[in-house]
């Protein structure tokens, strides 16, 4: 979250984040990471803030937004192996990212496929990225 960054109210209604201000505690306090019926978005406080829980985004490793529509990324190492390739659909956008080598996540090891996840504002209709979702790839998605 950045100055100028936006949050939704449930009314739907943006509003733009002025000031960022950060509390440093003496000694740590038992703080709480939660779902909300599968999600990680939920309203808060009386101005009815949407807020996104983001459980501290781990990997840090997030894929390519946008691309030319209708097109794959393809990523080699050295010896011209696939390690990962990104595809876009018909608007150019992030469609999912096939990871061949790496690290597993979580327990999902590698060869494995990253998709999006999206949240769509219940009283504006507006969608948005909610997280990433990894699962296992199919043998169909290896690259030949």
């Amino acid at each position: 979250m950045e100055v100028g960054d936006k949050v939704y109210l449930y009314s739907g209604d943006a509003r733009e984040i002025k000031e960022l201000k950060f509390e440093h505690l003496d000694s740590p306090i038992k703080v709480y990471n939660f779902e909300v019926e599968d999600w990680h978005t939920y309203f808060v406080s009386e101005q009815d803030v949407f807020v996104h829980n983001s459980c501290g985004d781990k990997s840090r490793n997030k894929p390519k937004q946008s691309g030319h529509p209708n097109s794959v990324e393809i990523q080699r190492d050295a010896n011209g192996n696939i390690t990962k390739y990104t595809e876009f659909g018909p608007n150019g956008e992030f469609v999912k990212e096939v990871r061949i080598t790496g690290k597993e996540h979580g327990n999902i090891p590698r060869p494995n496929v990253k998709i999006p996840d999206f949240n769509t504002n219940p009283k504006t209709g507006e969608t948005f990225l909610n997280r990433y979702i990894v699962r296992a790839i199919e043998e169909w998605e290896l690259p030949k």
